[in-house]
């Protein structure tokens, strides 16, 4: 159950909701950076801790009923990704 698809209310609940995970988040990793528009989330910070704050991300949103579409996950580094980076999955 959720949020009807034709609810005019739809992404202002949702991001009522997605906000208390990202608040959370924010206290916890005081030094990143989590811009969003609705339900597109970015992590900004150092590479080497990203796919751990991912993992949080994860949990909040399992606790507050949402879940996250791996596949439409990216990673992204201006410097490239390292041959062992492990991905968010």
């Amino acid at each position: 159950m959720g949020i009807r698809q034709s609810d005019p209310l739809r992404d202002a609940l949702f991001v009522i909701t997605h906000f208390r995970a990202l608040h959370s988040i924010a206290n916890h990793f005081p030094f990143y950076i989590f811009p969003y528009i609705i339900d597109d989330t970015y992590i900004i910070g150092p590479l080497s801790i990203v796919s751990f704050v991912y993992e949080h991300f994860k949990i909040e949103f399992y606790v507050l009923g949402l879940s996250i579409q791996p596949k439409k996950c990216v990673a992204w580094s201006l410097f490239g990704l390292p041959p062992n980076f492990d991905p968010p999955s």
